[in-house]
């Protein structure tokens, strides 16, 4: 857990330290879903903080073996499938792996909203996954996951989730060259975080807005927005 809180915090440095003694203790106490679940953490930090996607690949490939049949598994194929599609794999190859999470989805129990390490929410699937088949360029499967998890956490009125779906509708309607309905679920994914504010949804926001503007769309009402709700 303190890993995740230093990876989000720009820290990925002592991140990774975290995750390596989760690793190493959970390894210790033959707590094989800890371990896997640390093993996913690294993994991520490895491909996005440190631009080593081969060796994400590899760890999350490696937390998958660990704990096969665990919650964790899907954190490990959703955190696979992303980086197949950052590193431009094929698009049925990414297909596969999210079959995979599916079929171990449907036999785990629900899990509670929000970050866990004992179990997984059924939105996590479809948002994360959906998310990585739209980078993948499967806009439709893609599309169709991201709509099935914002009726999963907006009947459990999870803003900071639903800001999250909204934000990856928003980049899947970009890439489909709709940018006023990016711009739409852009606003929405704004409104839905209004009782919690991130930098990360801000953020993501402005990249969007970027990517608008370089094709001739103007957002600059919502960048405003963005930057004076992102925390300091």
């Amino acid at each position: 857990m303190t890993s995740v809180a230093q990876g989000d915090s720009g820290q990925p440095a002592r991140a990774t330290i975290a995750a390596q003694a989760a690793l190493v203790l959970a390894k210790q106490v033959g707590d094989a879903t800890i371990a896997a679940h640390a093993g996913v953490v690294l993994a991520e930090l490895a491909a996005y903080s440190f631009d080593s996607t081969s060796d994400g690949l590899q760890l999350a490939r490696t937390a998958l073996a660990t704990a096969p049949h665990a919650h964790t598994a899907i954190l490990a194929l959703t955190t696979e499938a992303h980086i197949m599609a950052a590193r431009n794999m094929p698009t049925e190859s990414i297909v596969a792996v999210l079959r995979s999470a599916d079929l171990i989805a449907a036999k785990l129990p629900q899990g509670s909203l929000g970050y866990s390490l004992d179990g997984i929410h059924p939105g996590y699937l479809p948002t994360f996954g959906g998310a990585a088949l739209v980078a993948a360029g499967a806009l439709d499967e893609g599309q169709h996951r991201l709509g099935e998890a914002a009726d999963l956490f907006g009947r459990s009125r999870a803003s900071g989730a639903l800001a999250a779906v909204r934000l990856y509708q928003a980049s899947a309607a970009m890439r489909a060259h709709d940018l006023e309905e990016a711009e739409i679920l852009a606003t929405r994914a704004l409104a839905a975080s209004a009782v919690r504010p991130s930098s990360w949804l801000s953020n993501g926001i402005l990249s969007l807005a970027k990517r608008a503007r370089d094709k001739g769309a103007d957002w600059s009402g919502l960048v405003a927005q963005a930057r004076e709700w992102s925390p300091v």
